[in-house]
């Protein structure tokens, strides 16, 4: 099955058939304050971040043996070694607070990102602050969206958008359940604070 596509600058997100159901490629090193369900795979040897309540459910794999760094008390499932090259080994993934990830999948070598278009340039002209549940959205006109604490989820239709933000409690929906063609997003700006949530409901 088809994920819906969701472009971002210099981030491509998809579904991949491997040791996951779900894994996120990308480039470069991810500072996470909100929730990953499922997998990361990062491609550079750079130093990686998951701050305070930041958590991924499943793994986070890095190329090269990076050290593992615990600040406060995070949840952590420990370090595992693939059988890529251990090479660098100059980079670091630090994990704070009360953070959560299953494994440090070390020794990933990374692979070839397709090539893709730069995000669409939006197309609405409104910036919209939503800050309780229930409130009504003209989504012909968004182009910039930013869901306060607490304001619910919010199902987006497909389109081309400029800043998307979603704090704890409130999050987005993208895709159309049941639907045989996939949805497409241009986000120039994605960011979860908190345990945001951006759900893909599919294709």
């Amino acid at each position: 099955m088809k994920k819906s596509p969701v472009r971002l600058a210099g981030v491509f997100v998809f579904s991949v058939g491997s040791l996951v159901a779900q894994t996120a490629l990308i480039r470069h090193a991810p500072t996470l304050n909100g929730s990953v369900e499922g997998s990361i795979q990062q491609m550079t040897a750079e130093d990686t971040t998951l701050n305070g309540s930041a958590s991924v459910t499943d793994n986070l794999f890095v190329p090269g043996t990076p050290a593992v760094q615990l600040n406060g008390n995070p949840t952590y499932g420990g370090t595992l070694d693939g059988m890529g090259a251990p090479t660098p080994a100059n980079h670091k993934i630090t994990l704070k607070g009360s953070a959560a990830l299953g494994h440090v999948v070390r020794r990933t070598d990374a692979i070839a990102l397709p090539t893709i278009d730069a995000p669409a340039a939006p197309t609405g002209s409104t910036t919209v602050n939503i800050s309780a549940a229930g409130q009504t959205v003209d989504w012909t006109s968004v182009r910039n969206l930013t869901l306060s604490g607490g304001a619910g989820r919010y199902t987006v239709p497909p389109g081309n958008y400029g800043d998307f933000t979603a704090s704890a409690g409130s999050g987005f929906t993208l895709g159309v359940a049941g639907a045989s063609q996939p949805s497409v997003y241009d986000f120039q700006h994605l960011t979860l604070n908190g345990s945001g949530h951006v759900d893909v409901a599919g294709p």
